[in-house]
């Protein structure tokens, strides 16, 4: 049908959306097809973050900030920027399932 978006028109539109940074993030992930590679990956990305600090957020974290589906507790916080940037922040409450099976495959 003519002016329907497909699933893959409506990615590629989503994707040409966001900042080159998190492309680029998402294309490494994208090379990665091993799961244990990519649960080393995204622990390697993890341990780049900085905690939370107290003015955007304090535990017990609101639950309005957790992210849906998710197998640890992970929250995120978004915080526009005076020049119209947003910055995020994380915050995971229980790695320890994700990290289980993680080292259980490795």
């Amino acid at each position: 049908m003519a002016g329907r978006q497909t699933t893959d028109d409506r990615r590629q539109t989503t994707e040409a959306m966001l900042p080159a940074p998190l492309r680029d993030v998402l294309d490494v992930f994208a090379l990665v097809t091993d799961p244990v590679d990519r649960a080393s990956l995204l622990i390697s990305y993890a341990d780049r973050f900085s905690p939370v600090p107290p003015e955007v957020a304090t535990p017990p974290y609101a639950k309005d900030h957790l992210v849906p589906y998710c197998e640890s507790e992970a929250y995120v916080w978004l915080v526009p920027q005076a020049d119209g940037t947003a910055r995020l922040y994380f915050a995971v409450e229980n790695p320890s399932e994700f990290l289980r099976r993680h080292w259980r495959r490795s």
